[in-house]
């Protein structure tokens, strides 16, 4: 948590320079970068790294990075070829002009994703985790420094989407040559039967977690899309930041803990108990770290980010909720993974997701803060809701463990 205070902090630092340099027309086409490369960056593994933790051989985990690589570039190329064609109707969907030659740069995102998620699950499995910490310092240092140097030379909002391009592409070149250098012998080991065994052995993820991936990614997501289309750039940028904002200190604890909370719920005999007690702590820290911008969200935005992002004060203090119930969940949500019970996340992703379809339908044209109070109560019982049925399912394996099931 050390470190990853440190990376988390560095970006949180700049904020107020770059609200002061980057207007909310800029950080709203900033967030619609995220969002699309976000969606497609959820594919680029086919959810397969999430498999590299488990298998009891290294040389079985290593294979399994080999497959996360190569399917990512696989999806890469489809991802540009999506982009080179339907350039123009996707940027009249989503209504920004401006996003339209960023979208040639979305499989490059997509590469560096796919291999830093590879390696990072890798890293994971090795408890390499002063590594995974100096990525994530790299990664912050060179984001932030690219981000306030490119709006200082006034190249607007190219600053913003060429700071996170290059900081992931630095991050995922820091984790590959590491793994590289000390694991070189294992990784070129190439057995393509028994990359078809894997394939079949962690199927589950594949049928389960990558559409429950890309549903959750695509529910995340919904707001900058819609936004863009139905409202404004500048309430784009005004949501992004809130959100930004309100999950900045939560992704101090959540980096770290969820690295080492996978890997202790696959080892551990006491699923139950550390799982409960993961999600109350987890909660309570939420509800506590955030309750001043809940409470003072207009006041605090205005002083710290200038008076242009006043309202978006507004829109974290609506927020609330549904960001400390997503964060307690998602970060011990790996249990269905570890459980191979992908298939109830995925209906719960499935529920979820139409939900805020309808919610979106029947107040999308109104004002945009009263849609947003209903996404985000929806999203904090749908949260909770997620940790219930992973409660369930450690409830039902300790019981066929117990009976030999």
């Amino acid at each position: 948590m050390t470190g990853t205070t440190i990376a988390q902090a560095i970006p949180i630092a700049i904020s107020p320079i770059l609200t002061r340099i980057y207007t909310p027309e800029d950080f709203g086409v900033f967030a619609l970068y995220i969002s699309i490369s976000t969606i497609f960056a959820v594919i680029a593994t086919g959810r397969y790294e999430l498999a590299i933790v488990l298998p009891k051989k290294n040389e079985d985990a290593a294979l399994l990075v080999q497959l996360s690589i190569m399917i990512t570039l696989l999806i890469a190329i489809v991802t540009l070829v999506i982009v080179t064609l339907l350039n123009a109707e996707i940027t009249q969907l989503l209504g920004n002009q401006n996003i339209s030659q960023w979208l040639y740069f979305i499989p490059l995102t997509v590469c560096f994703t796919g291999f830093y998620q590879s390696l990072h699950y890798w890293n994971n499995r090795k408890k390499q985790y002063d590594d995974l910490v100096f990525s994530r310092i790299t990664r912050s240092v060179t984001t932030s420094g690219v981000q306030v140097g490119g709006g200082l030379s006034a190249v607007s909002n190219h600053g913003l989407i060429a700071g996170e391009i290059i900081g992931q592409g630095v991050a995922a070149f820091v984790l590959a040559r590491r793994a590289w250098s000390e694991n070189k012998t294992v990784f070129c080991k190439t057995h393509n039967i028994k990359i078809i065994a894997l394939i079949r052995r962690h199927k589950k993820i594949l049928y389960y977690g990558l559409p429950m991936g890309l549903l959750n990614a695509v529910s995340n997501q919904l707001k900058s899309l819609v936004f863009s289309a139905i409202f404004s750039s500048s309430i784009v940028g005004w949501v992004y930041m809130a959100e930004r904002i309100l999950r900045a200190p939560l992704s101090i604890m959540s980096s770290s803990f969820n690295t080492v909370f996978f890997q202790k719920i696959v080892n551990t005999d006491n699923k139950l108990q550390l799982y409960i007690k993961s999600y109350l702590s987890l909660l309570f820290f939420s509800l506590v770290a955030l309750y001043p911008i809940y409470a003072y969200g207009e006041l605090i935005f205005e002083f710290v980010f200038g008076p242009q992002w006043k309202k978006a004060g507004e829109v974290a203090a609506v927020l609330y909720l549904m960001v400390c119930f997503s964060f307690a969940s998602s970060a011990i949500s790996t249990i269905f993974t570890v459980l191979e019970r992908n298939e109830v996340s995925l209906i719960w992703q499935i529920v979820y997701f139409m939900g805020l379809v309808l919610l979106i339908i029947s107040f999308g044209r109104g004002d945009y803060l009263v849609l947003i109070r209903y996404l985000s109560y929806w999203g904090a019982g749908m949260y909770f809701l997620l940790f219930v049925l992973g409660l369930k399912c450690i409830l039902n394996f300790e019981k066929d463990k117990r009976s030999g099931g």
